[in-house]
């Protein structure tokens, strides 16, 4: 049985930030093909200085690869940032984890995918990014559902977008951990896929396999 605590829900905007205050442990596994990801929206052009994503592990297992992370247009065909979290920071709870990026582009106004994958990991010890089963952000989603993964993006001028709970909430187990056999993971390409039935946003959303993508230069 799901339970379902919901603690905070506070949502502001200002010139130089936006946040979106939850905290709720609900999760999506990343392992294996399976990629999710999450839409955002720049909202004036700039530059991403640093990323940071609620994570944990499902279970007393550590994955066995790091969480990549990346930031591409809505095709999927453009990389914006790039960069992964060390196996080593799942940790049994779930808490803020700084991305390593290695590449960064400027970033126009407009609407990005934060892209999670973890080809090397298995459905023994999947990742699990945290998020909240509900509509909390409205300048993006989930993509294959209405719902939101938590995330923190900072830009180099200042500006930041945050969906989730502050830097000193406590930390939680995820909702139901360890239950359950994951599905087969299977060989091939990675792939975005999310369960039936589509709401009526993510009908359009882009999934099956993940292109290989091409990184925008970088102005650095």
């Amino acid at each position: 049985m799901w339970i379902i605590v919901y603690l905070a829900l506070l949502s502001g905007c200002s010139k130089k930030g936006e946040t979106y205050e939850a905290d709720f442990n609900g999760w999506y596994a990343v392992y294996a093909g399976f990629a999710k990801a999450q839409s955002f929206t720049c909202r004036q052009r700039g530059t991403i200085r640093d990323v940071s994503i609620r994570v944990a592990r499902l279970n007393e297992q550590t994955p066995e690869g790091p969480l990549q992370v990346e930031v591409r247009d809505q095709s999927l065909e453009k990389i914006y940032a790039t960069g992964s979290i060390a196996k080593s920071r799942a940790g049994r709870r779930f808490q803020w984890v700084n991305v390593d990026l290695e590449h960064t582009a400027e970033l126009e106004t407009g609407t990005y995918i934060l892209l999670f994958h973890s080809r090397q990991t298995t459905q023994v010890s999947p990742w699990v990014v945290n998020a909240i089963y509900d509509d909390l952000y409205p300048y993006g989603r989930r993509i294959g559902g209405d719902d939101d993964i938590f995330f923190d993006v900072g830009f180099t001028d200042g500006q930041r977008v945050l969906i989730g709970p502050p830097g000193d909430a406590k930390l939680d187990l995820p909702i139901n951990s360890g239950s359950g056999p994951m599905p087969n993971p299977g060989q091939g390409t990675l792939r975005l896929s999310f369960s039936e039935p589509h709401t009526p946003d993510a009908n359009q959303d882009p999934v099956g396999p993940v292109p290989v993508g091409t990184r925008v230069r970088s102005n650095r």
